[in-house]
């Protein structure tokens, strides 16, 4: 199950509830989570890629066909770097020492329901 956070989202798609991002115990998460409704099971979904979305809640996660998209929310200062990668910006709404600011990339997960 996923650890206890707050500002975690969390979409429905085909037989499973996804939990994505939150904060918690000092930081930001971008873990990805299903809790299988028949089963009412709870696994950790391992990214296939080293590309993962920002640590980051509040963010917006909707379900679509066999994928998961997530756009924006909050996170820690983000390099200028790794914004331009997936040509984001990122805005700076407390200054030092929390240094933390909402961001707009959009990510994909793509879902494959075989393997569930």
């Amino acid at each position: 199950a996923p650890p206890p956070d707050y500002g975690a989202s969390v979409a429905v798609l085909h037989d499973h509830i996804y939990h994505f991002g939150g904060y918690g115990e000092f930081h930001f998460r971008n873990d990805l989570y299903r809790l299988n409704l028949s089963s009412l099971h709870w696994e950790k979904i391992q990214p296939k890629t080293d590309l993962m979305p920002f640590p980051v809640y509040r963010t917006i996660l909707l379900p679509y066909v066999n994928r998961l998209v997530t756009f924006g929310g909050v996170c820690v200062k983000v390099e200028d770097a790794r914004l331009a990668g997936c040509e984001a910006k990122y805005h700076e709404i407390e200054p030092l020492p929390h240094s933390y600011g909402h961001h707009n990339a959009f990510w994909e997960f793509n879902i494959d329901n075989s393997e569930s």
